[in-house]
């Protein structure tokens, strides 16, 4: 990989907090951080930003333009990611544009788009849609690349491939490292007398959440929306000492819910709503902006979410602190568990342009430059040198400090359990049974006996269409 040009980082400028809350009550207040200097909290006030159009202007003749894919909705992550594309064609002069999808639709755009030939030259995923979109033999193998660059893999945590592979190959550079946890109102629970640190298993959670639920206060929603419920109950079968599927025989596998584990998860999620009634009925149609606004209220007491949860609750309110996290108890038959994601950057096969698409693909996942854009949702990088940039405010703090990332970053790294995606029909499983079904149980609208018989047998009917499902 060419060498970029050299530049001075103190000049580097990308968007921080409170950008949302401070438009909308009229303020502007564009401040200008100088990264290597910084060692201490920004304050909450602080607005850091740049203005950069969505699409580069005209490329000029000669200069290379790569089209990105993403899913950045939410304003300030959008900005920091278009600061470091501005970054990026600084240094390496090489032109981006980019098409944004809301990450509800972004599967099937992306998929439109591959098949009407409009591919762009790099996709920003999760892992589950790598193993779907390299069957479909969407993407290019970066193998050969990495070992052109040899430098690139070595700014990874050590094992790192486990997130981008698939059958031997490579096919995405590892971005933002994240688990889930129990996030908790602190003086609610301490009005209640609730020690957070003695929720250590399913009861434990389930008895202080009946505490907490009273008239306009819930002790336990967990959104189910149709684009967030799976993200809510694999911590349900992790702590539980199960996954999604069971992979009997190599590349052969059947579904886990005729299990006990899988059983007792569904049970408790579903009793949550209609025998304990510490979550209303309604959290079948809760995403993220409903949950952020109960969290905020206090209408929610707890409830499970990933780490950029506390960063969406601080861009609505930048003084709210009243907040913690603990690892996601133990079930019956498990242990304390936070399932964790690594999101990738991938050049596709059509690319026409696959040694600048991985250029791109390096420069934001790697150690120098890839926390600017993780801090503003207080996620974490892939790279040790990353990390630490963030933890010691290298990279100035935002949203987190150096306390709340070391808390994350413990949970993370003593709980952590890999979200594994291992056949590209998992997208189909999630969102086409698994979602609707559930979505129908906790509503009332089926047993959850029914459900798992409904869920056993279009999940096995699915594998054994795609030639995966192996004897019992």
């Amino acid at each position: 990989m060419s060498e970029p040009k050299k530049v001075d980082r103190r000049k580097f400028i990308y968007a921080g907090l409170g950008a949302v809350a401070l438009i909308a009550i009229g303020a502007a207040a564009y401040v200008v951080m100088n990264p290597p200097v910084v060692t201490k909290t920004v304050p909450t006030t602080s607005v850091v930003t740049t203005t950069v159009p969505t699409t580069s202007p005209t490329t000029p003749a000669g200069v290379t333009e790569i089209h990105i894919f993403h899913h950045w909705w939410e304003p300030v992550g959008r900005q920091a990611f278009d600061n470091l594309r501005s970054k990026f064609e600084e240094l390496y002069n090489i032109k981006t544009k980019t098409t944004f999808y809301p990450w509800a639709e972004y599967r099937i755009n992306v998929i439109r788009a591959l098949a009407a030939g409009e591919a762009p030259d790099v996709i920003h995923n999760d892992g589950k849609l790598t193993v779907e979109w390299a069957e479909m033999n969407a993407l290019e193998p970066l193998d050969d690349l990495l070992a052109n660059h040899p430098e690139v893999a070595k700014n990874y945590y050590e094992g790192w491939q486990k997130w981008c592979s698939y059958k031997g190959k490579v096919y995405g550079l590892p971005s933002e490292w994240q688990g889930d946890y129990i996030y908790y109102r602190k003086s609610i629970l301490e009005k209640a007398g609730i020690d957070p640190n003695k929720i250590n298993t399913w009861d434990d959670l389930l008895n202080a959440a009946i505490k907490l639920t009273k008239e306009g206060q819930w002790g336990l929603p967990l959104r189910a929306h149709k684009a967030a419920l799976w993200k809510q109950f694999r911590w349900l079968l992790f702590t539980n000492g199960t996954n999604l599927l069971v992979e009997v025989e190599t590349g052969k596998y059947r579904s886990t819910f005729d299990t006990p584990e899988v059983r007792e998860a569904v049970q408790f999620w579903v009793d949550l709503v209609q025998k304990y009634k510490v979550a209303p009925s309604e959290i079948v149609g809760w995403g993220a902006e409903e949950i952020k606004t109960a969290f905020l209220t206090g209408a929610a007491v707890m409830t499970n979410m990933e780490q950029w949860f506390g960063t969406y609750c601080l861009k609505a309110d930048p003084n709210f602190q009243d907040w913690d996290v603990i690892p996601c108890p133990a079930g019956p038959h498990g242990k304390k568990a936070s399932s964790t994601t690594v999101h990738n950057y991938q050049v596709t096969k059509a690319s026409k342009h696959k040694e600048e698409a991985f250029k791109f693909c390096a420069f934001i996942t790697g150690p120098d430059w890839g926390g600017y854009r993780t801090v503003v949702d207080g996620t974490f990088t892939m790279t040790p040198e990353g990390n630490k940039k963030l933890m010691e405010g290298v990279i100035p703090y935002i949203y987190y400090n150096k306390e709340r990332l070391t808390k994350f970053l413990d949970i993370l790294t003593k709980y952590g359990v890999p979200a594994d995606y291992p056949i590209p029909e998992f997208s189909q499983i999630v969102d086409g049974i698994i979602t609707p079904t559930l979505q129908e149980t906790l509503l009332g609208q089926r047993t959850v006996n029914e459900a798992l018989n409904i869920i056993v047998q279009k999940t096995n009917e699915l594998l054994a269409g795609a030639g995966r499902l192996a004897k019992k």
